[in-house]
This record gives structure tokens, sequence and C-alpha cells, in this order.
């Protein structure tokens, strides 16, 4: 799974929040654990390759994944306050938390850090406002349902959004809009981030949002099911085994 496989999941889990955020259900306390551990493991291994010369692919995961974990902490808060419960907000805050440090890590090195051309340096920077309007919009879209506009870059540009699509009908879950926002973020980004990166931990990263969230996130309704939404639903098994390794990692540093 490529960088813009994530990006396109981040569509896909705000075009379906309404169905998320309108069931009864109780997110998974395993699930929630997977997604920690998960993006545990991701940061660990940015901490370590920030030490490294070879900072572009990095760095571009760290950038462009940043709207898909403020689009899950947004959806995860949300349901948390409908349901007036405290299980999933934490975990999301926490997973947000370590990816914002990362981002300033990130951003320091494109300013001032050896091993970032000018070249890269004005990529990456390109990259990163392409991010923040992109995640505004995602975020707008959210704003009609909750006031999770703490997870935009620009709170008052979110908010526009919402506005401007609040009452039309090709916006709400399942409406031909999210289709074509889907296709317009997978073909902006594709010239932008490369093909370099960690496709195994992006497959757990993806499965682990699927386990929150649940199957239902993808009904009949709405945008298809692509071949990757599809090979999806086969890692979750993978996922288990990223943990062991975590936590025995965690147990033989004590």
């Amino acid at each position: 799974m490529t960088l813009v496989d994530l990006l396109e999941l981040a569509a896909v889990v705000t075009a379906h929040a309404p169905l998320v955020l309108r069931s009864d259900r109780q997110i998974s306390p395993e699930a929630l654990r997977q997604y920690w551990s998960v993006c545990k493991c991701r940061q660990q291994r940015w901490s370590r390759s920030l030490k490294q010369l070879r900072l572009r692919p990095v760095l571009e995961e760290i950038l462009a994944t940043e709207v898909l974990t403020r689009v899950c902490a947004a959806v995860l808060t949300a349901h948390d306050r409908r349901r007036e419960t405290a299980d999933a907000e934490p975990i999301a805050r926490s997973v947000l938390t370590g990816h914002l440090e990362a981002r300033h890590r990130a951003l320091t090195l494109l300013l001032c850090g050896p091993g970032v051309g000018a070249q890269d340096a004005g990529d990456l920077n390109r990259l990163r406002r392409q991010v923040e309007r992109w995640n505004d919009m995602l975020i707008g879209s959210l704003l009609i349902h909750d006031d999770v506009a703490e997870f935009a870059f620009d709170a008052a540009l979110a908010h526009e959004f919402a506005d401007d699509t609040r009452d039309r009908p090709s916006w709400q879950q399942g409406g031909t809009a999210w289709s074509m926002v889907a296709h317009s973020l997978r073909a902006g980004f594709q010239a932008s981030v490369g093909r370099d990166g960690h496709s195994d931990g992006n497959d757990q990263l993806a499965a682990a949002i699927l386990g929150c969230l649940g199957p239902d996130l993808f009904d009949p309704v709405g945008l298809p099911r692509s071949l990757w939404h599809i090979r999806l639903l086969h890692t979750a098994d993978r996922v288990q085994d990223m943990i062991e390794e975590l936590f025995a990692a965690e147990r033989q540093k004590r």
C-alpha cells in the first residue's frame, strides 16, 4: 500500500463518518489497542529514520499521512462525544500528539537539517501545503456533524467549507461528490509523493483503522470497494504479529 492509498483512505473515512457517528456500536478496545500499537511502531521507525541521511521518503511519509491521523482523531473524538464516553478519544489524541512531534522534527529538518537539498525542501514544502488544504476540506465536511475544528490547520477555512457544503446532497454520506474527491485526491498526490515507503506498515495501519471504525464503514452505498480496500480486509492477522513484536522488544529493553 502506498502513501497515496493512505491519503485516499482519509477521504473514505471522512465520507462514511456519518455512518460511524450514527452507530451505537462501541469501538472495540482491542482494535483501539492495535491502532495505538501500529502508530507507536511507525513513530519509533520515523525517529530512527530521521537520524539517517536518506531523509526524503520518511519526511514524505510524516507530512503526507498527517491528514489521515487528523481525520481519524476527529472521527474517534466525535464518536466518543456522541456516546458520552472516553474510550477512543484518548488513544486518538495520543497518536496525534506523537505525529505532531514527528512533524515538528520534520519541519525543522526542512529548514536547516543536513541531508535535505534545496530541491527536496521545496518539493516537501509544497506537499505540506497540499496536505494542509486537503485536511481542512475533509475536516470541514466533518464539522457538519460535530465541532472538530481543532483538528484543522485553519479552522476558519474548514468552517467555510462546511458552510458551502452543508445543504448539498452530493456531499452527504454516499453522495456522488465523494467519488470525485477520492479521484481528485489520488490524482493530485500521485505527482507529489514518491513510491518509496514501508508498504507493510501502511497495510497494517489501514487495517487497524478499519478495525476501529468497523466493517460497516464500506457499505454498499457510496464509494466503491477498490482492490486495495478488499486487500485491507485480509491484513488484520498481520497487525497482531506487529503488536507482539513491539511488546517483545519492550520486554527485552527491561
